[in-house]
């Protein structure tokens, strides 16, 4: 039986245009997911920077300061976060301004609650060191920031001299000069507290003749940083063996661990 030509032509044609139905058809699918995937995007966007703009705005923030001695006023207005700003956008650097705006306050939290709401958490700052620097007296927190600068030294806090360092503002925190005297400083207080020993005041204007005064009654000549652990521990000794109302001075400035040598002056 003989095929028909023109049969045979229409049948392929019908075919091409078959597939090219079936291609443009997926060609539209694929544009048109794309379409939707790009609306989804442009959506996400859109409420996220609502999000960080428009909504959320700030309405109440609070203040957690237990023995602050700052009002809530001044904590907030130091975190620099204001009501109707964004709950998600602001105060990103208030922690770390904070404490250096407000020294007596060592550290500062910025709690974010949905929707609106900030609360700004803060530990007290504790004297601890009085440093003694020409004619003014800087002091200090446990490491080192500076929370006032006075004329006349606290008679509660540790009193340190003899040590260089360099200018500091209130908030900042103290960088010294003298590296040697600052590490034989660290040790020697390091000592001293494993010690249970109560330092009033340390001296280390010369190395070779460090002075401290214990207790609230002992003037403690150590001379230099050797055997400096020997001679705390040592000086422990001396003082649990001392009666209650003894007053003096101790001088360890000769003291060896072969010698022995610690000599009480009473007063």
């Amino acid at each position: 039986m003989a095929v028909n030509p023109n049969s045979a032509i229409e049948e392929r044609r019908r075919e091409i245009q078959r597939k090219r139905k079936i291609q443009k058809a997926k060609r539209r699918k694929a544009a048109l997911k794309r379409f939707f995937v790009l609306l989804c995007v442009i959506a996400v966007l859109t409420i996220a920077i609502l999000s960080l703009t428009v909504f959320f705005p700030v309405e109440k923030i609070t203040v957690d300061a237990k023995d602050s001695v700052y009002t809530n006023e001044q904590i907030i207005k130091a975190s620099g976060i204001k009501k109707g700003e964004n709950l998600w956008m602001t105060g990103f650097s208030a922690e770390e301004d904070i404490p250096v705006k407000l020294p007596f306050i060592s550290q500062a939290e910025v709690v974010r609650k949905f929707p609106s709401s900030i609360v700004i958490k803060t530990t007290p700052a504790k004297p601890v060191y009085n440093i003694m620097a020409g004619n003014d007296y800087y002091v200090c927190d446990s490491k080192y920031k500076v929370l006032e600068i006075t004329k006349a030294p606290n008679a509660s806090v540790l009193l340190i001299s003899g040590i260089e360092m360099n200018k500091a503002k209130t908030g900042n925190t103290i960088t010294f000069t003298d590296e040697k005297k600052h590490q034989t400083l660290e040790n020697l207080l390091l000592l001293l507290n494993e010690k249970s020993i109560k330092v009033n005041s340390v001296n280390v204007t010369e190395l070779v003749d460090i002075n401290v005064r214990v207790e609230g009654k002992f003037n403690v000549l150590l001379g230099s940083s050797a055997h400096i652990e020997a001679k705390v521990a040592h000086l422990a000794g001396m003082l649990q063996k001392l009666e209650k109302d003894v007053k003096g001075s101790i001088d360890l400035s000769d003291y060896t661990p072969e010698n022995g040598r610690g000599i009480l002056t009473r007063e």
